[in-house]
């Protein structure tokens, strides 16, 4: 490949290291301001407050049946989290917020040296001036909107590879075996290496049989590695195997049951976008048009000269511009095409093996993630009751992985193949840079769904509001509407309900007493969304569900008028659980006449929430 001076400066080293480090502390600088906004939804609303809870209750090494009082009228040790993972230490030594700031600093800075250490030593490319394209690729990796409450289970894969693939090429050094089996305890088993464990050991099986051997030291790696994965997730596991503690994750029943057109729209999402949740990706809309780009040219024989590069480029960046991508990339019949098309190449074209085998693999992820919900396959969780408790989708989460390889590669076949790569890359890159902090998981600025801690959790707010509850607070449980219980049981109160992953079947159960009308069939349909489905299906969150809001969505109060709303539910069924007050977002309508007695309403400057207290006026109360 010839370079003119320019492409020669453009793809310089030390050039692209430093871009890269100046877009990092760019991506990374709202964790060093104030007010830092954050996503509320599996975070603020959960982790942050376990973990707050589990530090308070001084039970931290307790055995798994020891009670914690605090949510769900107390729930056992063994659902809150595992004492081995350092995100919980970072909470003990530091404040929520603090710990939140590291957590994500920490998570971002390793994805990118971890996706770097990899492509530099196992691309199958040892040209001089890959630097540029391994540092793009891992800057994909590292701006990844990353669940923060995961830790580095992701962030981690890259390296976890590289170690491994060191044992098994006989490379490694000794201090990397230390540092194999000591990121367990920053990962998550049941999250994603459950998967990545058994992939590793199909791999360890094939490889055994097709060179008639016994790769010793892969198999203590991976034997060592699952042991201590297990170790640190020993509560988690015991769950599955304790036959007192029955978890409401017996009644799973989320996987199995949409339509065939559903699962396949979830499938083309999931390869566009990722999982909204937990692991969302940012390759659209500018990196994928490039990589299906480069799948084409990378079956061209020879460099496109000055002309035609210019032209193709201006394809390529006008079909960005304008998006015209999106529709052709939901088609039905797209996704299977690309797959056919990526495993034709990989047949073909041995020098480019790796980049068509790992798209075509992507496709397969999106389907098995798509279909992982197709009632099609209910048999499957019917022969297999564990598939149904435990999330088994998660095992594409290896997909932001892969793009950033592919990446890697498309970009590599950029600069054989077209005239002014290196402009064009820059370009690109700044332009995807500019995409992915809108995606981002915090900011310095005001966001939707997003809060800062104190506008969240609002402590003079709640401290205010305790005033006014009976004490001692442990035998004065409270019930939030409009408002999620973290927000309670960050402050100190004790409630009924609560949000978390695991918590006994028998208390879902009692709770349906507190609201019975919400949970029959003949509700759904009411409200955003089917709350006999959330609540039966699902459970998790355990709320009161009669309100015209999806749980995991309950926004800021903007407008200074609050109209009131209806309380459907059973105030007699709120007291039979142990509540005696009610915490609310909204007013409620003739809550004289419903058994409330209103004993105030709260603001606070540094939040948005307008809190309206009342008492249960319980039968034994009277």
């Amino acid at each position: 490949m010839s370079l003119n001076f320019l492409d020669k400066i453009l793809l310089c080293k030390k050039f692209w290291i430093f871009i890269s480090a100046v877009i990092l502390g760019i991506y990374l600088y709202p964790l060093f301001t104030d007010p830092l906004y954050v996503f509320t939804y599996d975070n603020l609303d959960s982790n942050i407050v376990w973990n707050k809870l589990l530090l308070q209750s001084g039970k931290i090494f307790a055995s798994s049946d020891t009670i914690i009082p605090n949510m769900m009228n107390g729930l056992p040790r063994v659902s809150y989290p595992s004492e081995f993972n350092l995100y919980f230490w970072l909470s003990y030594f530091f404040s929520s917020e603090i710990a939140y700031r590291i957590n994500a600093f920490l998570i971002h800075i390793i994805a990118f040296i971890s996706m770097f250490i990899f492509l530099h030593r196992y691309s199958s490319i040892k040209s001089d001036i890959k630097t540029p394209f391994v540092c793009i690729a891992s800057l994909l990796y590292a701006t990844t909107p990353f669940w923060t409450p995961a830790g580095l289970t992701l962030p981690l894969i890259p390296l976890y590879t590289f170690l491994l693939l060191n044992i098994y090429f006989h490379r490694e050094k000794p201090y990397e075996w230390i540092l194999l089996f000591i990121l367990p305890l920053y990962s998550s088993l049941i999250l994603f290496y459950i998967f990545y464990l058994f992939a590793w050991g199909i791999f360890f099986f094939i490889d055994s049989i097709k060179y008639h051997r016994f790769h010793k030291k892969l198999f203590i790696a991976l034997f060592l590695l699952g042991c201590i994965f297990l170790l640190t997730n020993y509560r988690t596991i015991t769950t599955f195997l304790d036959p007192i503690f029955i978890s409401h994750r017996v009644e799973f029943n989320i996987f199995f049951n949409e339509s065939f057109n559903k699962a396949y729209n979830f499938a083309i999402h999931y390869f566009l976008y990722g999982s909204d949740e937990h692991q969302k990706t940012t390759i659209m809309p500018i990196w994928l048009p490039i990589i299906l780009f480069a799948s084409i040219l990378g079956h061209t024989k020879q460099s496109i000269n000055s002309l035609y590069a210019i032209v193709l480029w201006a394809i390529i960046i006008i079909s960005i511009v304008f998006n015209i991508w999106e529709v052709p990339l939901h088609n039905p019949i797209t996704l299977p095409l690309i797959m056919l098309f990526s495993f034709i190449s990989a047949y073909y074209n041995k020098t480019y093996r790796i980049f068509y085998i790992l798209l075509g693999l992507q496709v397969i992820l999106a389907f098995y993630d798509g279909f992982c919900f197709y009632e099609g396959f209910a048999f499957i969780g019917d022969t297999i009751p564990f598939l149904k408790v435990f999330n088994i989708s998660r095992a594409a989460f290896i997909q932001p992985f892969f793009w950033s390889i592919i990446l890697f590669y498309a970009l590599y076949i950029y600069a054989n193949k077209l005239k002014y790569t290196a402009i064009f890359i820059i370009l690109l890159t700044v332009s995807y840079f500019y995409m992915a902090l809108a995606y981002t998981s915090f900011a310095s600025t005001p966001r939707k769904d997003m809060f800062t801690f104190k506008e969240y959790y609002a402590p003079q707010l709640f401290n205010n509001i305790k005033k006014d509850i009976d004490k001692p607070l442990s035998q004065s449980r409270v019930i939030s509407y409009g408002i999620e219980p973290a927000v309670s049981l960050y402050n100190g109160l004790y409630t009924i309900d609560g949000y978390i992953p695991s918590y006994p079947l028998k208390y879902k159960n009692t709770f349906r007493v507190v609201q019975p009308q919400c949970i029959k069939p003949k509700y759904i349909g009411k409200l955003k969304n089917g709350n006999k489905k959330l609540y039966d299906q699902w459970g998790s969150k355990l709320y009161l569900l009669c309100i015209d809001s999806v749980p995991e969505n309950y926004v800021k109060h903007t407008t200074p008028t609050i109209p009131k709303v209806k309380l459907i539910a059973d105030i007699n069924g709120m007291c039979q659980v142990g509540a005696k007050y009610l915490l609310s977002a909204y007013p409620i309508k003739k809550s004289d006449k419903i058994l409330l007695q209103k004993v105030g309403n709260y603001t606070s400057k540094e939040s948005p929430w307008h809190i309206w207290l009342y008492k249960l006026k319980c039968k034994h109360q009277r």
